[in-house]
């Protein structure tokens, strides 16, 4: 599931901003696209998605450990976690550890042996904060008014300006819109969900 639907981000446009037309230009479709293409941004920035997200990971690792480390945070569910084509069972084989990390309880992890992981991760459906909403739906309106304009250095909309700056996540800027990023900025704070 989306972190917004078309329509509830219809419903956060800035009052007195253009609204997004539902049969041109800025049909479902392309609101849909943007708000995934908000999330990636949100997911490289906060390192963790703002809906569920299922990830495969196969991996190995360098020297004999009980742990490895995943890419993404907050995971939620363990799908399935095969050594070498062998399955292991959550909570007698392993556990995981916040904030990514998966603890084998059954001994270790070989470093001749492939490791294939699938699980779950971001926050749970209708969890996320208000402002990562308001941050996703004015990611969509900052595009949608570039896209009108012709260009992002300089796109304008009633009541307000906003700048585009090249994004730069080490300078907090995740998306390069101003108005967007100070909001996704109190994101990456947020605790891990541990499993247990």
């Amino acid at each position: 599931m989306a972190l917004l639907t078309a329509g509830q981000v219809r419903e956060r446009i800035t009052p007195g901003s253009t609204p997004l037309d539902n049969t041109g230009r800025f049909d479902d479709t392309w609101v849909d696209r943007t708000v995934s293409e908000f999330a990636d941004a949100f997911a490289a920035w906060a390192g963790y998605y703002p809906q569920p997200t299922t990830t495969t990971e196969v991996l190995s690792v360098h020297q004999w450990t009980d742990r490895i480390m995943l890419a993404w945070r907050k995971i939620t569910s363990v799908t399935s976690l095969e050594v070498a084509g062998t399955a292991l069972t959550f909570g007698t084989d392993f556990y995981v550890e916040h904030p990514a990390a998966i603890v084998r309880e059954d001994g270790l992890f070989d470093p001749d042996e492939e490791i294939e992981i699938v699980y779950v991760h971001g926050l749970a459906n209708g969890t996320a904060p208000e402002y990562v909403k308001r941050a996703c739906a004015l990611y969509v309106e900052k595009v949608a008014a570039a896209e009108r304009g012709g260009s992002t250095a300089d796109p304008r909309s009633t009541g307000d300006v906003t700048y585009y700056v090249m994004p730069d996540p080490s300078n907090g800027r995740p998306t390069g819109w101003r108005e967007v990023d100070r909001l996704l900025v109190m994101a990456r704070g947020q605790s891990a969900t541990v499993l247990a």
